[in-house]
């Protein structure tokens, strides 16, 4: 049973008070089909019913969660047995939630939402994922894998930020030092080159320090993140190489470019700019936060009232973001292979006067990509707009209150000049980190899609098999009993018993109607695909059982009906299945292939 079925008029349901009428109603439908129970579960995973699911947790109706109608796990609804299900359901075991819950409860176990305007079906694929299958996750351990070469760079840049992030800290209590000498020469007489000599000496070389420190890590952390960029672009393409061609077939070429260029680079920014700010500015917020507590703990405790709320916002919208940022570069590898299909088929797009219908096709997916894209950094935009405006109102509350305590005598002036610099070294911080926040979701979700290939194993490996001896190689091939179908297309038949025998030393030409079989006849013999049932034997051995990377280099030569050129000479095309081939043998190639 299919119920179509709003998601407007679902959160109507919700709103309804009637609680007594809709339990009734539920008890007299609760005995009815199944699939109407079915429907139900559907309607709330549909909804969420996050009223539904607080109203349950708060009441605590052991017999219905344990055992009953619903379970609930980590906040999801989840179906259990109809014939557990109906005899509770008769009980008044389930006389719980309030209007909220049974308002919903009441009206779609009828099955009976009318709605007008838009529908969405009932289907329990429909929240899957599109391609059915998971999200890509970041693998620390496969990155570590990746880092460990350049380990001990990595820590000398790691020291060299928080010497750099330390003497930060502390050059707000020299430049308070120095203000204290200044105030203090106002009021009195003296020799203030001297008392001021020793206050700027050790400010400048702190500046010093610092810098040298700056430029150490950034140039250390620039040469971990490109040769870990190597790494990672040497093991993608490596993973990719390794794939079945099914592999290919379900998955554009402009996708997989797109990983090894575009993610890989935005996920090096991303670590270069965590370790290097990130690191800095956590260090500096902690180091700050110790220095302004010495110089007065009262300022200090109005600070701390306020920053964790922020921090909380913050992490608040960090889940919407990294979603919408997954999505964008999604939609970016989209649009790069709808531009590489068209540009790769040239020729077939101006056979058919298709241009403007590939325009067209390509504005769209990069439109989209723009919709995203701006939809993103308007969440980021707004994000760090709101949090400069709470830091800088943060500044202005340590003022009108230091102020306070300066004229009580509680604080000196150069001890409020420490705090107010310390307290802008926490706002600068936190702004960085508030930029790297949308950094970090950018880089996190690039290398996930990047570490989603490197363990993925071909299920024909590229080497390992039996040889067949050259002094007794002769070519005699075997199709029997041969049943086929494509990955990607598994429940259209290609070949179906399919028998053909090929003796040694023959000529044979496969002839037939286009999408009859004869390129996937050359595809099946070279090993592109394991067949479904039967066997191919070359010599009475089934290919399956041969070393594949001998018999497509050594034993069967595969020419395409367009063949390929690569970026190169016309001479390394030619020697590029044998690169030790002669002169004298590579002249003879274009010759070779017509002598019949």
């Amino acid at each position: 049973m299919n119920v179509l079925v709003s998601k407007s008029s679902a959160r109507l349901a919700l709103k309804t008070q009637t609680t007594v009428r809709l339990i009734k109603s539920s008890a007299r439908t609760f005995n009815v089909e199944k699939s109407r129970f079915t429907a139900l579960f559907q309607v709330l995973r549909m909804v969420e019913v996050p009223a539904c699911a607080c109203s349950c947790r708060a009441i605590q109706v052991y017999h219905a969660l344990k055992s009953g109608f619903f379970r609930t796990c980590r906040w999801k609804w989840r179906q259990v047995p109809y014939h557990h299900a109906v005899p509770r359901l008769s009980t008044g075991a389930l006389l719980f939630g309030g209007s909220l819950s049974w308002g919903l409860l009441g009206v779609t176990a009828e099955c009976k939402i009318r709605t007008k305007g838009s529908t969405r079906l009932l289907d329990k694929n429909a929240y899957k994922d599109t391609e059915g299958r998971k999200q890509p996750r970041f693998q620390k351990r496969k990155f570590l894998r990746l880092l460990w070469p350049d380990i001990w760079y990595l820590v000398a840049a790691v020291a060299s930020a928080l010497a750099a992030a330390l003497i930060n800290v502390q050059i707000p209590v020299l430049l308070g030092n120095m203000v204290q000498v200044v105030a203090e020469a106002a009021k009195h007489s003296g020799n203030y080159m001297q008392e001021i000599r020793g206050p700027a000496m050790k400010l400048i070389v702190a500046y010093c320090l610092q810098a040298l420190c700056t430029s150490t890590y950034i140039s250390l952390l620039s040469a971990v993140g490109e040769r870990t960029a190597v790494r990672m672009r040497e093991a993608l393409f490596a993973a990719l190489l390794r794939q079945d061609i099914a592999f290919f077939d379900s998955h554009h070429t402009g996708e997989l470019i797109n990983r090894l260029s575009a993610d890989v680079q935005d996920f090096k920014s991303a670590f270069k700019l965590c370790i290097a700010q990130g690191l800095r500015g956590i260090t500096q917020v902690l180091g700050a936060g110790v220095s302004m507590y010495v110089l007065s703990p009262k300022l200090t405790v109005l600070l701390i009232l306020v920053v964790p709320g922020l921090v909380l916002v913050g992490t608040g919208v960090g889940a919407s973001l990294r979603s919408l940022s997954r999505q964008v570069q999604e939609q970016v590898a989209m649009g790069t292979s709808v531009a590489d299909e068209a540009l790769g088929n040239m020729r077939t797009v101006r056979s058919f006067a298709m241009e403007d219908k590939e325009f067209e096709l390509y504005c769209q997916e990069i439109d989209k990509s723009r919709r995203l894209n701006e939809k993103l950094g308007l969440g980021i935009g707004l994000f760090q707009g709101l949090s400069n405006l709470a830091l800088n109102g943060i500044i202005v509350g340590v003022i009108y209150c230091g102020g306070y305590l300066l004229s009580s005598g509680d604080l000196k002036a150069g001890q409020l000049m420490s705090f107010l610099v310390a307290s802008q070294t926490i706002q600068r911080s936190l702004a960085s980190i508030s930029i790297l926040f949308g950094q970090a979701i950018r880089g996190t979700s690039a290398g996930a899609r990047v570490f989603e290939y490197l363990d993925l194993q071909p299920s024909i490996p590229l080497k390992g098999g039996k040889h067949i001896p050259y002094h007794s190689f002769y070519g005699n091939v075997q199709f029997k009993d041969v049943t086929f179908s494509y990955p990607t297309r598994p429940d259209q038949v290609v070949l179906k018993d399919f028998n053909l025998s090929i003796p040694a030393g023959k000529v044979v030409a496969v002839c037939g109607p286009s999408g009859g079989g004869k390129s996937t006849v050359a595809s099946l013999l070279e090993r592109f695909y394991d067949i479904g049932q039967g066997s191919i034997t070359i010599d009475g051995l089934d290919i399956r059982d041969l070393d594949p990377s001998r018999l497509r280099g050594r034993t069967i030569g595969f020419i395409n009906q367009e063949p390929v050129l690569f970026a190169t000479s016309v001479k390394e095309n030619i020697r590029y299945g044998n690169p030790a081939a002669t002169d004298q043998e590579m002249a003879m190639t274009p010759f070779s292939g017509n002598e019949e």
